[in-house]
């Protein structure tokens, strides 16, 4: 007789494992404030490594910087710090963890970082491994490695450079522009413009817009775009399907590899130059309408 067992059961059951594994790699921490006031800088610049990094816009006057600091062995603690570089009106935050240094050899090492920044102030992140979330604050750029990012309530123009992992925008005041090696990609809510240079792999769900969108290279994976003020421009696609919906300008592909092409409710014109395989079925365009033959 065989025995199933719930899947709400093995969840929870490998949740405590994994819990319990951070637990134990955890043996050893030390948590590091600095406070500094706002009003000495006009740039803010966090360098973080292994480890959460968030970030949040507060209507105050300092910036408050936190890190938990964790590691499997007392030894390695006191070398995990964060360097200070105030010189000038940047203020640049680096968390240091001795990586690369031959005697610094633990098992597990990381710090977790959580920085209150008044909400116009402009800052730059860099992050190696780890989620990255923004919410309520002036964030400029995003460097990141690996591990998902999420941004809500954005308050400049951002432009994000990512090697691995989920990028989800919500509810950006200004301009988005992404380059991405692998993982989905999801906005909604932009005030600005949205420019994709370069995806690699992942789906793009991009919805509610005021500006154009713009997508030069994709190479696969679906393309979803609705409710988009301006006009839709995708260069080239290699592989996955593409839908567009509800555009008021006009809506250009120039060339698609593979997949159908769905196109409804454009107020402009539609212009498809290339076509591989796959369908193309258009509904409700206004304006002039070309496809190959």
């Amino acid at each position: 007789m065989t025995v199933r067992r719930p899947i709400t059961t093995l969840f929870l059951l490998c949740c405590c494992l994994v819990g319990a594994s951070a637990s134990a790699a955890c043996r050893f921490s030390k948590d590091i404030k600095h406070v500094f006031p706002a009003s000495s800088f006009d740039q803010l610049s966090v360098n973080a490594l292994a480890g959460r990094l968030d970030v949040n816009g507060y209507a105050g006057d300092e910036i408050i910087f936190e890190g938990h600091a964790c590691t499997d062995e007392q030894q390695y603690l006191d070398r995990m710090t964060v360097e200070v570089d105030d010189s000038t009106r940047r203020l640049e935050l680096t968390v240091a963890i001795p990586f690369r240094e031959r005697d610094f050899d633990p098992e597990y090492a990381s710090m977790d970082v959580e920085v209150r920044v008044p909400e116009g102030l402009a800052t730059a992140l860099r992050d190696s491994s780890g989620d990255i979330l923004v919410e309520n604050a002036s964030v400029t750029s995003i460097d990141d490695s690996s591990g998902s990012m999420r941004v809500t309530k954005g308050r400049a123009n951002l432009a994000i450079k990512d090697s691995s992992g989920d990028i989800e925008i919500r509810d950006l005041k200004g301009n988005l522009e992404i380059v991405d090696s692998s993982g989905g990609i999801n906005v909604r809510g932009v005030t600005g413009t949205i420019l994709i240079p370069r995806d690699s792999s992942g789906d793009i769900e991009i919805e509610d817009v005021s500006g154009t969108v713009t997508i030069e290279r994709d190479s696969s994976g679906t393309i979803e775009i609705e409710h988009v003020a301006g006009s839709v421009s995708i260069g080239s696609d290699g592989s996955g399907s593409i839908d567009i919906a509800d555009v008021e300008q006009n809506v250009v592909i120039d060339s698609d590899g593979s997949g159908n092409v769905r196109i409804a409710d454009v107020r402009g014109d539609f212009n498809l130059h290339s076509k591989g395989d796959g369908d193309v079925r258009i509904r409700n365009v206004s304006g002039h309408v070309s496809t190959p033959r």
